[in-house]
């Protein structure tokens, strides 16, 4: 029989549904997943807590610990639980590119609708049913004859990364103006006087540029859409893929 410390030490998908002895258990991992998350959503990531979620599930924090042995078990399960939220979209074996299209906007919605996700994201494999359901569709929704696995996991990550960055970069935007009070017109005001004084220096002529050249305040959605754009043309010039 494991030991206590290997119970614990143990990925949270491993022992979720062991049977064990002793009463049945009033709760469900479920349940205690989507209490993270409402604390998550709420306060970001930093404000989840055992204590939180045991008082928001209204039960002891020591018996929280019968499903969970760590604040790392319940990020696990906070992390699957929205993962489930993609598992809405529909992948098909009509395009590649719209499947990772498609894949690529719902990531970046979910990031957005959760923040906190963009911090716990990334890292160590994810092991949890709802991201090796949506790993295993989208892998055979662009698999094609003659393509590596390697090939197939570079299309999926490439794509999971540019959007994990683009989300990263919008959300820290987002909490910058949360946290200062101040709009993006409200930041180039107060940025005017040093603007104007960095193109008049000839060692910015690209800032010069940027400031007179490039779009002011670009939707993020079209930025999002034309960039992703040259991401997937990447892709196929550089596997050697069809449309």
């Amino acid at each position: 029989m494991p030991s206590r410390k290997d119970q614990s030490s143990a990925l949270i998908w491993t022992r979720i549904g062991q049977s064990g002895r002793g009463r049945q258990p009033s709760l469900t991992h479920q349940q205690i997943a989507e209490a993270a998350v409402k604390i998550a959503d709420d306060g970001g990531l930093e404000a989840v807590s055992m204590r939180k979620v045991a008082r928001a599930l209204d039960v002891g924090t020591m018996s929280l610990y019968r499903y969970v042995t760590s604040r790392d078990d319940l990020i696990d399960l906070m992390n699957d639980c929205v993962m489930a939220e993609l598992l809405d979209e529909s992948f098909d074996r009509d395009s590649w590119r719209t499947t990772l299209h498609r894949l690529a906007w719902a990531l970046r919605r979910l990031l957005l609708r959760h923040e906190w996700a963009v911090e716990s994201f990334g890292g160590r494999p994810a092991l949890g049913p709802n991201f090796t359901r949506l790993y295993e569709r989208a892998l055979r929704a662009i698999d094609r004859p003659g393509m590596t696995m390697d090939q197939l996991m570079d299309m999926v990550s490439t794509v999971w990364a540019f959007t994990h960055g683009v989300a990263h970069g919008e959300i820290i935007a987002r909490q910058t103006q949360r946290a200062t009070g101040m709009g993006d017109q409200e930041w180039r005001e107060a940025a005017a006087p040093l603007v104007l004084q960095m193109i008049e220096d000839e060692e910015y002529s690209y800032f010069r540029r940027i400031v007179i050249e490039a779009e002011d305040f670009p939707d993020p959605d079209v930025l999002f859409e034309r960039r992703l754009g040259y991401v997937l043309d990447g892709l196929m010039v550089g596997l050697g893929l069809a449309e």
